[in-house]
């Protein structure tokens, strides 16, 4: 019985500490590259796609566009925490996107690891993560999600600014993006992603960096068509938060040819947008 239990206790002791040991090399590295970074920068760009069109080569001063494709707030927070709370970093400024499909159920489905949208995030982003903050993806649990291990040996994808080329998008292309975002009879349930808006207010007050809320253009028909619900969730956010900086480029017209699909910037739409940002901070905030 003794020689059994000690072939078992191996057995389940021997990858657990192969685990860890992998797990503490790979945060070894990604804390230096995260300390690196935030010893580089001025402005950080987090969010979502939409952030992730923004061209850092219009700023003038040193500017990162860390945003992830389908990134949910507690994945931006765990960013910014780890930047923010290193030594002698260099941010001043960090903008945020915000707009209204950041509220609809297909993110409430990101921060739920046993979706298959959740196993999305998990797999691009369990090594930005904390997995001992109050998210949905906590240790020990998340060690028996389906999707855990391909994730644990995997680069986590730090992802960046993206540029297309496409331009005009039709209504079916349109429709689809509006296919995404709809609710389609699930609950609208934006707390989760409300929880961390407030983490992110809170962490970056904290650190006496200013916080900027961001809502891009967006093509006319996918505006006409996006559900009121998250207009109303995102418009009574702003309202709550008077001390929040919030640029709302949305209304801004702008031809179809300057839109690669409904709700994203192609390359020139996205240098025209860039460089209006950037004026924006350096006249108002960058400068004494």
């Amino acid at each position: 019985m003794k020689s059994f239990l000690i072939k078992l206790a191996s057995f389940v002791l021997v990858p657990l500490l192969t685990l860890l040991v992998v797990y503490g090399l790979k945060q070894l590295s990604i804390n230096q590259t995260f300390k690196d970074l935030s010893q580089t920068y001025t402005v950080v760009l987090v969010g979502d796609s939409q952030i992730q069109r923004v061209n850092p080569e219009y700023f003038g001063v040193p500017t990162l566009n860390f945003a992830g494709s389908g990134e949910p707030y507690f994945v931006s927070y765990a960013k910014l925490k780890r930047l923010l709370d290193g030594e002698d970093h260099a941010i001043q400024t960090v903008i945020l996107g915000v707009s209204p499909h950041n509220f609809s159920p297909a993110y409430q489905r990101l921060t739920q690891p046993q979706t298959s949208e959740g196993q999305r995030t998990l797999k691009a982003y369990l090594h930005l993560m904390d997995l001992w903050e109050s998210s949905n993806f906590q240790l020990p649990g998340i060690l028996f999600n389906p999707s855990f291990h391909k994730a644990f040996f995997k680069t986590p994808e730090w992802e960046g600014l993206i540029e297309s080329s496409h331009e005009n998008p039709d209504e079916a292309i349109i429709s689809k993006n509006l296919k995404m975002f709809s609710a389609e009879g699930e609950p609208i349930d934006s707390s989760h992603q409300m929880r961390y808006l407030e983490a992110i207010i809170a962490l970056c007050n904290d650190h006496n960096v200013k916080l900027i809320a961001l809502s891009t253009p967006v093509h006319s028909r996918f505006a006409e068509q996006i559900p009121r619900e998250y207009e109303e969730l995102l418009s009574t956010f702003i309202q709550n938060h008077p001390q929040l900086e919030h640029m709302d480029l949305r209304s801004v017209d702008l031809d179809p040819s300057f839109y690669s699909d409904g709700n994203h910037l192609n390359r020139k739409g996205a240098a025209l947008i860039s460089q209006r940002i950037s004026t924006y901070i350096g006249d108002v905030l960058i400068q004494p």
